[in-house]
Parts: structure tokens; C-alpha cells; sequence
């Protein structure tokens, strides 16, 4: 018999106009949470984030549909990490929230090329490609490819 089990489900889908809508919901003994964000394509900003809190452990934890509103503006990128440690993070902040933003805010790159992947009609090769460039230098099957800028012809000098 399981001590604790935690549920937590990301859909996410086209809202159009170039934005996606992602959703994630948690739920365990204590939380029923849902996050919501409006991702813009292209540039991957964060248009609107909105919590709602329909279980939780304490009064207190309300307070995080504040916080939600702090996430606008930013661009799931380089310095990610660390913005939404410093908006969601520490004595302040919520534990539960913060790992759902860094869990499902990302995946809005994996959409935008799947939604390219739909709408193109690529070969196998052209597919790959798209993964390739998508998922470079974040993921152990995508390695990043070594850069040929400074090497005549691709050699070594």
C-alpha cells in the first residue's frame, strides 16, 4: 500500500494567434492545484500564468495565485532557472508551484516542434532535423554539434 501518491498531468495545445496553453494539475492528499500558462510560439514568453488552488493543506497557500502573476514576462531560456527560482522559490514562495512551472513551462519547445511537424510535410531526415535543432545541447540524444566557425573547410587547424 502506497504511503503518498502525487498526480501531476501537463496538456497542452494550441490556443492560436502563435500562443500555447499549457495546464498542469497536481493532485495528492493535500493539493488539487492547476497552473495554467499562455506561452507565446517563437519566442517562448510567458504571457499569463494563472493558479488556482482548489485543495490545500493551509489558508497560507493561497497566496501562490499572487505569485502566478510574477511569471509574466519571462522567456523559457537561457536564465529560466534562475528567474523562476528567485520569483518562486525561498520562505515566500512554494515548493509545489516552482516545480511545476520548471516542469511543464519547458515543454512548450517540444510543442512548437510538433506543431511544426504537423503542419510540414518533412521527410524522415527533415523530421530529425527539426529534433536536432529543437533539442540540441539539452538533451543526451540531441549532443550539440561542434561548432565549425573557426576551422577552414571543417578542419582542424
Amino acid at each position: 500500500m502506497s504511503l503518498f501518491n502525487r498526480r501531476i498531468e501537463i496538456d497542452i495545445n494550441s490556443h492560436g494567434d502563435g500562443v500555447f496553453r499549457l495546464v498542469t494539475t497536481l493532485g495528492d492528499l493535500y493539493h488539487d492545484i492547476v497552473l495554467t500558462l499562455m506561452i507565446s510560439d517563437g519566442e517562448f514568453r510567458i504571457a499569463e500564468a494563472v493558479v488556482e488552488t482548489n485543495r490545500i493543506p493551509h489558508p497560507r497557500c493561497r497566496e501562490i495565485r499572487k505569485l502566478a502573476g510574477s511569471l509574466t514576462g519571462v522567456t523559457v531560456g537561457p536564465g529560466f532557472l534562475s528567474q523562476i527560482r528567485s520569483r518562486l522559490g525561498g520562505k515566500d514562495g512554494c515548493p509545489n508551484l516552482l516545480n511545476l512551472v520548471l516542469l511543464t513551462a519547458p515543454l512548450v519547445v517540444n510543442a512548437s516542434a510538433i506543431r511544426r511537424l504537423q503542419h510540414e510535410n518533412l521527410s524522415p531526415e527533415q523530421a530529425e532535423a527539426v529534433w536536432q535543432e529543437t533539442l540540441s545541447g539539452v538533451c543526451v540524444a540531441y549532443p550539440e554539434k561542434e561548432r565549425q566557425e573557426n576551422r577552414p573547410n571543417g578542419t582542424d587547424s
